[in-house]
């Protein structure tokens, strides 16, 4: 029998089975954040095919996000389908828990069809938990390695037709460094259901997190590694506002209306401080803000009774507003600044077009049109295709499509000696990928492959310095691979799985520019040919454990050293094991109710390794304390 049962809604906007989706798929359950006790939702993208996690040393470091070769900023990010990414793209993992979610959808590929920027090499959408029935509460309270300390609450519940979400985290660590590397994280998610008749639904989310990270990255000459700077640090805000409305008319026609809204404040600091590379005092205070109103509608019916249709017509806008002020104050107390105030704005609209023909063949096309005031139009088609064999369990799969990365608003505007470059158009990619899925023994094994091409070009560079400089489209890149998994259910008990991803990444024009990140005919930075991963979990009366591990490979990266100017070196192959168990002490009744002991064991074997070369990453750290649910 051909098992996938999970029904997801980001690859199509519409909740559509998993088995009739044509693109690379991975879900994260709430279950399997649980089975791994995860803090931070980085640590459970790390065992996703095609992705490579890259942290600047320990928890709370800036972390950046490889997909199938693209670029950091090529991963759309959303949380209840609110976009949280920065404008430009990027989106720092460092600063999200793993607090209140149900699950983690994620599609491999672009889908600027349906979304827009960013949406170039991945698409993570992460859903938080819905409240009904009576109160359960949930508290989490642990610490260990590096002083750290994490507590966690979240309360769901709902009365009739009102459906309730809460939660609560924080952590405090001293970090892996002796010093200026502590970290702090606030983390409050709330989630609001109302369905007042089966025709019309609501939603609200809201979500708060504030963050506070020191690192101590100035480099000395004639020192190099490591660094030392005592008084350098980020301090960011982020606040996330969702409302969804669904109204079905009737059976064949519905509609949506979604707006979103994302404020990120940063302040960006270091001290003028008694070693040769600090010569002033400089804070960078930046606040971005985004509000998006998504209106479609959609059509389902068709005159053949083998045929199942569902057509979206979309429409949405996007206003995007950016302040940064530089302040810089000079070691004889001359104080300058430098400001930075620009708005711009998309019209999107978008169609779509799903069949379903004899419960086997599954087809979706569509396109999304963008007109931004900065950078003009663009036009972004994406088809995909789903084949089941149900006999035999098998689907076999394949998506082509286009996608797009707005430049930043420094590219575009400038700042200080960089000039701004107007005429920028984004960064855009054309993708394919053919993919086969196949479960075996009644679906206790499931099986997968995707091989996949993506070529990139019109990338932004910098041409000249950051004193005297601008930005062009010049550069192009591209990357093929293989990614293949499985996951096994040995026994209600045993569960255990892995999986595979080469790639290979080229610079295929370098624009001319002759410099160590971007050079023509070698490989992307970070992006190693060989990645894995795995899992086992195991279920032994009132004891649960997981083991999981990630192996990366050889790759090239930069080193900063005072002394290297950049120089390409091979940032050596690592793995690492983490281990995640809890036991039941006490059972309350009624059944649910219970106090377990938690352990969360990472770099079980204390490697040594660097994600990102020259910066550290920490040996054995170990995290004990109690969970108690009601």
């Amino acid at each position: 029998e051909f098992v996938l049962p999970e029904v997801i809604v980001t690859a199509t906007k519409i909740e559509i089975p998993l088995e009739q989706v044509g693109a690379s798929v991975t879900v994260i359950t709430a279950k399997e954040i649980e089975r791994r006790k995860a803090r931070d939702v980085l640590d459970l993208l790390r065992g996703v095919p095609g992705f490579t996690i890259v942290q600047a040393g320990s928890r709370g470091g800036r972390t950046s996000t490889f997909v199938r070769g693209g670029e950091p900023d090529y991963n759309l990010v959303m949380i209840d389908g609110v976009q949280i990414n920065q404008a430009g793209g990027f989106f720092n993992f460092a600063n999200l828990a793993a607090d209140n979610i149900e699950r983690i959808e994620i599609i491999r590929g672009p889908l600027s069809s349906l979304y827009g920027s960013d949406a170039i090499a991945s698409t993570i959408n992460i859903i938080s938990k819905r409240g009904k029935g009576p109160l359960k509460a949930e508290l989490v309270a642990q610490g260990g390695s590096y002083h750290t300390t994490e507590e966690r609450l979240s309360l769901r519940g709902g009365i009739k037709k009102f459906g309730y979400s809460l939660s609560a985290g924080r952590y405090d660590t001293d970090g892996l460094l002796d010093l200026n590397n502590e970290a702090k994280n606030t983390s409050l998610r709330a989630r609001f259901d109302l369905d007042p008749n089966p025709l019309l639904s609501l939603g609200l989310t809201v979500g708060y997190i504030q963050s506070d990270f020191n690192f101590p990255t100035d480099f000395v000459a004639g020192r190099g590694f490591p660094p030392i700077d005592p008084d350098q640090g980020r301090e960011t805000e982020e606040i996330i506002v969702g409302f969804d409305l669904e109204f079905n008319a009737n059976e064949w026609w519905g509609n949506r209306l979604k707006v979103g809204l994302f404020d990120y404040s940063n302040r960006d600091f270091d001290g003028n401080d008694p070693i040769p590379s600090d010569f002033s005092d400089i804070e960078v205070f930046t606040d971005e803000r985004r509000l998006s109103v998504d209106y479609r509608q959609l059509f389902r019916g068709s005159p053949w009774s083998h045929v199942g249709s569902t057509l979206t017509l979309g429409f949405e806008f996007e206003p995007e507003t950016f302040n940064q002020d530089r302040k810089t104050i000079s070691s004889s107390g001359a104080v300058s600044r430098r400001n930075l105030d620009e708005t711009r704005t998309t019209f999107a609209y978008y169609l779509q077009e799903r069949l379903s023909i004899s419960e086997r063949l599954y087809l979706t096309a569509g396109f999304r049109f963008d007109d931004n005031s900065k950078f003009g139009s663009s036009f972004n088609p994406r088809g995909s295709i789903a084949y089941l064999l149900r006999s035999i369990g098998t689907k076999i799969r394949g998506a082509i499509g286009t996608g797009l990365k707005e430049p930043r608003f420094l590219e575009t505007f400038g700042l200080g000696g960089i000039q701004g470059n107007s005429d920028l158009d984004p960064e855009r990619s054309f993708s394919w990928e053919i993919g086969l899925d196949q479960t075996v023994w009644e679906g206790k094994l499931l099986l997968s492959a995707t091989y996949f091409q993506n070529r990139y070009k019109d990338m932004i560079a910098l041409v000249g310095s950051f004193l005297v400089g601008t930005y062009q489209n010049i550069q192009e890149a591209e990357s093929h691979g293989l990614e293949t998994g499985f996951t096994f259910r040995l026994s209600e008990e045993i569960r255990f799985g892995g999986a595979y991803t080469y790639l290979e990444t080229e610079v295929t024009d370098a624009g001319g520019l002759t410099n160590t990140s971007f050079v023509e005919g070698e490989q992307l930075l970070r992006r190693p040919r060989h990645g894995g991963s795995f899992f086992i979990d195991v279920r032994w009366g009132d004891l649960q454990a997981n083991l999981s591990g990630t192996v990366v490979g050889d790759r090239i990266d930069r080193d900063f050293a005072a002394s290297s100017s950049g120089r390409r070196v091979v940032n050596n192959a690592f793995g690492k094991l983490d281990l995640a168990a809890s036991y039941r002490v006490i059972a309350f009744k009624p059944k649910g109710r219970e106090l377990r002991l938690r352990l969360l064991i990472r770099n079980l074997l204390n490697n040594d390794y660097q994600e990102t070369f020259g910066i550290e990453s920490p040996g054995i750290n170990v995290l004990g304390g109690i969970e108690l649910r009601w």
